[in-house]
């Protein structure tokens, strides 16, 4: 009866114990839209004839649009091609559906893109903090010239993924902060 007993009792604690060592990871963190780091230029873009431009009486300067459409491409042209690396590796590590947790609520979305014939692996890793989420993006390229760990941008989102803000950095060989974005989630426009 004793021998039954202390069996018992040891697997009672057993179970305790296991059960206490267990991790309470929770649910990832709402990941931000893929929107949240691009800019729409759409109202920059020229208009076609008998668009606004129909409007604006013959011989009506226009400067302070086309000032604003200027500085506007200059912007996409830096967007397009210096950020283009950390652009399309965010939005295909957000592709991931199966996030892996790391620990002190941090998860991780993993994916590799090939930019121009170069293979770069990105890491975006979301620490879940008492009102928000805590972004890096770790990007790495393979080869000659290549390099680890990079962290291209980082950034904070509310907990429910409405609205947030992006530092992207202009280089692995030059780490200054080159754009600040602050983006916000209104129904379906970014």
């Amino acid at each position: 009866m004793k021998k039954i007993l202390l069996i018992t009792m040891a697997l009672a604690l057993s179970v305790v114990l296991f059960h206490s060592c267990k991790k309470d990871k929770g649910d990832p963190p709402v990941l931000p839209p893929a929107g949240s780091m691009t800019i729409d230029f759409n109202n920059f873009e020229s208009a076609k004839k008998g668009e606004v431009t129909a409007f604006i009486p013959k011989g009506t300067e226009n400067s302070n649009w086309e000032f604003a459409a200027g500085v506007a491409m200059i912007w996409k042209s830096i967007v397009y091609s210096t950020l283009a690396i950390p652009v399309y590796s965010f939005q295909k590590a957000i592709e991931q559906d199966n996030p892996t947790y790391l620990d002190d609520q941090t998860w991780q979305w993993s994916a590799s893109a090939t930019v121009l014939g170069e293979t770069y692996t990105a890491r975006l890793t979301g620490q879940i903090a008492e009102t928000n989420v805590l972004w890096k993006m770790y990007i790495s390229l393979e080869g000659t010239g290549g390099y680890t760990d990079f962290v291209w941008f980082e950034g904070t989102s509310k907990l429910d993924g409405t609205s947030g803000q992006w530092k992207l950095y202009e280089s692995q060989t030059n780490p200054v902060e080159i754009v600040r974005i602050d983006w916000s989630v209104a129904g379906d426009k970014i």
